[in-house]
């Protein structure tokens, strides 16, 4: 497959939004998944980028096919919980 035949492949695209109660909330979420959108698992077939916007974290996936997109959506919907889950727990401890 040569250069111009990879750059015309359908890519799938998912973006997850999050709107937290504080800044310092959406700073420690933030925090939690960035190390994983700079290194992630297999960077040739997804790229991940995550932003923080006022109490807001958006993560945007985008893959190469919808197997590996399902595959990140998987992986940062349980990172999200998992955060937000030791949040509520240091919230209420």
């Amino acid at each position: 497959m040569g250069p111009s035949s990879r750059s015309q492949r359908s890519r799938f695209i998912s973006e997850i939004s999050i709107d937290l109660k504080n800044r310092r909330d959406a700073q420690a979420v933030y925090n939690a998944l960035k190390p994983e959108a700079i290194e992630p698992p297999n960077p040739r077939r997804t790229r991940v980028s995550i932003d923080l916007v006022d109490n807001r974290v958006v993560v945007v996936i985008e893959a190469l096919d919808l197997a590996s997109l399902r595959a990140a959506l998987n992986s940062y919907i349980y990172l999200l919980y998992a955060s937000l889950k030791s949040i509520k727990i240091a919230n209420t401890g």
